[in-house]
């Protein structure tokens, strides 16, 4: 992009898992912990590579701040939802 003159623009991609806000935590954790494994299979592992991609796993907490800090970037939340310490709460 700054071939173009624009300067300072980043660009990545990432993959996450979300489900509905009123979900039990002990089904998340479940899920975070399925998800992180398979992301470390050798099999998956491998073709995530191929792909130019790699699979990272983290806590729930992690991702809020991941999309909190891309929600702040964007300078905008969004109609209808409030963005509170890294995660998207509905109103």
């Amino acid at each position: 992009m700054q071939e173009a003159g624009v300067a300072d623009f980043e660009v990545d991609s990432w993959y996450a898992m979300f489900v509905p806000a009123k979900t039990p935590k002990p089904v998340i954790d479940k899920l975070n912990r399925a998800l992180n494994a398979v992301v470390q299979e050798p099999a998956i592992h491998d073709k995530l590579l191929a792909q130019g991609s790699e699979g990272v796993g983290s806590a729930p907490e992690a991702l809020g701040k991941v999309v909190g800090a891309r929600v702040d970037e964007a300078g905008k939340t969004g109609e209808g939802r409030q963005h509170q310490g890294g995660v998207i709460h509905e109103r």
